[in-house]
Protein backbone atom coordinates (compact mmCIF):
# COMPACT_ATOMS: atom_id res chain seq x y z
CA UNK A 1 0.00 0.00 0.00
CA UNK A 2 1.42 3.36 -1.01
CA UNK A 3 0.24 6.55 0.63
CA UNK A 4 0.92 9.62 -1.45
CA UNK A 5 0.96 13.14 -0.13
CA UNK A 6 1.53 16.48 -1.71
CA UNK A 7 4.64 18.31 -0.66
CA UNK A 8 4.21 21.52 -2.62
CA UNK A 9 7.09 23.35 -0.95
CA UNK A 10 9.55 20.66 -2.03
CA UNK A 11 8.38 20.76 -5.64
CA UNK A 12 8.85 24.49 -6.01
CA UNK A 13 5.12 25.10 -6.28
CA UNK A 14 4.09 28.29 -4.57
CA UNK A 15 0.29 28.48 -4.38
CA UNK A 16 -1.19 31.94 -4.13
CA UNK A 17 -3.01 31.24 -0.86
CA UNK A 18 -3.68 34.88 -0.06
CA UNK A 19 -5.64 35.27 -3.30
CA UNK A 20 -7.86 32.31 -2.36
CA UNK A 21 -8.93 33.42 1.13
CA UNK A 22 -12.71 33.80 1.08
CA UNK A 23 -12.93 32.36 -2.44
CA UNK A 24 -15.42 29.67 -1.42
CA UNK A 25 -17.93 32.27 -0.24
CA UNK A 26 -17.27 34.68 -3.13
CA UNK A 27 -18.39 32.12 -5.71
CA UNK A 28 -21.77 31.75 -4.05
CA UNK A 29 -22.24 35.47 -3.38
CA UNK A 30 -21.81 36.14 -7.11
CA UNK A 31 -25.11 34.38 -7.84
CA UNK A 32 -28.14 36.24 -6.43
CA UNK A 33 -30.27 33.20 -5.47
CA UNK A 34 -27.60 30.75 -4.45
CA UNK A 35 -26.35 29.74 -1.05
CA UNK A 36 -23.14 27.99 -0.18
CA UNK A 37 -23.73 24.27 0.33
CA UNK A 38 -23.49 23.00 3.89
CA UNK A 39 -20.02 21.86 4.86
CA UNK A 40 -19.74 18.22 5.83
CA UNK A 41 -17.38 17.89 8.78
CA UNK A 42 -14.50 15.62 7.83
CA UNK A 43 -15.26 15.87 4.11
CA UNK A 44 -15.01 19.57 3.28
CA UNK A 45 -11.96 21.56 4.32
CA UNK A 46 -11.37 25.29 4.22
CA UNK A 47 -8.64 26.85 2.14
CA UNK A 48 -6.85 27.68 5.38
CA UNK A 49 -6.89 24.01 6.46
CA UNK A 50 -5.61 22.90 3.05
CA UNK A 51 -2.89 25.56 3.13
CA UNK A 52 -1.74 24.48 6.59
CA UNK A 53 -1.70 20.80 5.59
CA UNK A 54 0.32 21.53 2.45
CA UNK A 55 2.84 23.62 4.38
CA UNK A 56 3.32 20.81 6.90
CA UNK A 57 3.31 18.01 4.29
CA UNK A 58 0.31 16.54 6.11
CA UNK A 59 -2.88 14.76 5.09
CA UNK A 60 -6.41 15.89 5.84
CA UNK A 61 -8.43 12.86 4.80
CA UNK A 62 -8.27 9.55 3.04
CA UNK A 63 -10.80 7.64 0.97
CA UNK A 64 -11.15 3.98 1.85
CA UNK A 65 -12.93 1.45 -0.34
CA UNK A 66 -14.12 -1.41 1.82
CA UNK A 67 -15.48 -3.90 -0.69
CA UNK A 68 -17.20 -4.29 -4.03
CA UNK A 69 -20.20 -5.95 -2.38
CA UNK A 70 -23.41 -4.10 -3.27
CA UNK A 71 -27.12 -4.66 -2.92
CA UNK A 72 -28.00 -2.57 -5.99
CA UNK A 73 -27.09 -2.84 -9.63
CA UNK A 74 -27.27 0.73 -10.82
CA UNK A 75 -26.96 1.19 -14.58
CA UNK A 76 -24.65 4.17 -14.18
CA UNK A 77 -22.19 2.45 -11.84
CA UNK A 78 -18.79 1.90 -13.36
CA UNK A 79 -17.53 -0.35 -10.59
CA UNK A 80 -17.35 -4.12 -10.52
CA UNK A 81 -20.01 -4.13 -7.85
CA UNK A 82 -22.20 -6.85 -6.54
CA UNK A 83 -19.76 -9.46 -5.34
CA UNK A 84 -16.66 -9.43 -3.21
CA UNK A 85 -13.48 -9.31 -5.26
CA UNK A 86 -10.79 -11.96 -4.66
CA UNK A 87 -8.01 -9.63 -3.47
CA UNK A 88 -9.89 -7.15 -1.30
CA UNK A 89 -7.91 -5.45 1.45
CA UNK A 90 -8.09 -7.02 4.90
CA UNK A 91 -9.42 -5.26 7.99
CA UNK A 92 -5.99 -5.60 9.57
CA UNK A 93 -4.37 -3.77 6.65
CA UNK A 94 -7.09 -1.11 6.67
CA UNK A 95 -6.42 -0.45 10.34
CA UNK A 96 -2.67 -0.16 9.73
CA UNK A 97 -3.21 2.34 6.92
CA UNK A 98 -5.70 4.33 9.02
CA UNK A 99 -3.10 4.56 11.80
CA UNK A 100 -0.52 5.79 9.29
CA UNK A 101 -2.92 8.42 7.99
CA UNK A 102 -3.62 9.60 11.55
CA UNK A 103 0.12 9.91 12.22
CA UNK A 104 0.41 12.07 9.09
CA UNK A 105 -2.21 14.48 10.43
CA UNK A 106 -5.35 12.91 8.94
CA UNK A 107 -8.60 14.31 10.27
CA UNK A 108 -11.06 11.92 8.66
CA UNK A 109 -11.57 8.70 6.75
CA UNK A 110 -14.21 8.73 4.03
CA UNK A 111 -15.56 5.18 3.92
CA UNK A 112 -16.84 4.35 0.47
CA UNK A 113 -17.15 1.13 -1.35
CA UNK A 114 -16.81 -0.05 -4.86
CA UNK A 115 -20.20 -1.21 -3.63
CA UNK A 116 -22.18 -0.49 -0.46
CA UNK A 117 -19.87 -0.01 2.56
CA UNK A 118 -22.49 -1.05 5.14
CA UNK A 119 -22.46 -4.55 3.60
CA UNK A 120 -18.79 -4.97 4.43
CA UNK A 121 -18.63 -7.74 7.09
CA UNK A 122 -16.39 -5.67 9.40
CA UNK A 123 -18.13 -2.33 8.82
CA UNK A 124 -18.89 -1.58 12.48
CA UNK A 125 -15.40 -2.60 13.63
CA UNK A 126 -13.89 -0.33 10.99
CA UNK A 127 -16.02 2.66 11.97
CA UNK A 128 -15.24 2.14 15.67
CA UNK A 129 -11.52 1.96 14.90
CA UNK A 130 -11.56 5.21 12.89
CA UNK A 131 -13.34 6.95 15.76
CA UNK A 132 -10.95 5.46 18.35
CA UNK A 133 -8.02 6.83 16.33
CA UNK A 134 -9.50 10.31 16.83
CA UNK A 135 -10.58 10.80 13.25
CA UNK A 136 -14.03 11.43 11.82
CA UNK A 137 -15.57 8.50 9.97
CA UNK A 138 -17.52 9.82 6.95
CA UNK A 139 -19.73 7.13 5.41
CA UNK A 140 -20.94 7.36 1.80
CA UNK A 141 -23.89 4.97 1.54
CA UNK A 142 -26.88 4.29 -0.68
CA UNK A 143 -28.88 4.27 2.60
CA UNK A 144 -30.97 1.24 1.70
CA UNK A 145 -29.74 -0.67 4.75
CA UNK A 146 -30.26 2.07 7.31
CA UNK A 147 -32.13 0.71 10.30
CA UNK A 148 -32.76 2.37 13.63
CA UNK A 149 -29.89 0.31 15.11
CA UNK A 150 -27.46 1.28 12.35
CA UNK A 151 -28.42 4.96 12.55
CA UNK A 152 -27.92 4.88 16.32
CA UNK A 153 -24.53 3.19 15.87
CA UNK A 154 -23.40 5.78 13.30
CA UNK A 155 -24.55 8.62 15.55
CA UNK A 156 -22.71 7.19 18.56
CA UNK A 157 -19.55 6.71 16.51
CA UNK A 158 -19.63 10.27 15.15
CA UNK A 159 -20.14 9.02 11.58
Amino acid sequence: MIIMRTESRNQGISPQWDNLEGEEDRVYRSHPNSKAPPKLLGYNFSIKQVKNACEKGALLAMRLETSAICNLQCLYCNGLTGKSLPMEISLRTMKRVISEVESLGGKSVVVIGGGEPTLYPHFKSLIKYINQEGMIPVVITNATRLSLDLVKFLYEENA
